[in-house]
C-alpha cells in the first residue's frame, strides 16, 4: 500500500491534514490536522474506508 497511502497523504497534506498509521491498531489510522480549520476533520483509528470517506468530505470543503 505504499505508494496508494503516498498519494492520500498528499491529498490530505493539500488540504492541511496529516496521515499515519494508527499505533495501536497497524491496519486503521489517524487523520489530524496540520492547521486550523473552520470544521475539524480529526479522527483516529478509523478504516481505510473511513478515511477516505473523511479526505472526500474534505475536499467537498
Amino acid at each position: 500500500m505504499g505508494l496508494r497511502f503516498n498519494l492520500l497523504a498528499q491529498r490530505a497534506a493539500d488540504k492541511g491534514y496529516g496521515i499515519k498509521v494508527n499505533q495501536h491498531h497497524p491496519e486503521r489510522y489517524d487523520l489530524y490536522a496540520l492547521s486550523d480549520h473552520s470544521h475539524d476533520h480529526s479522527v483516529y483509528d478509523i478504516s481505510f474506508e473511513a478515511l477516505l470517506e473523511e479526505l472526500r468530505e474534505i475536499e467537498t470543503e
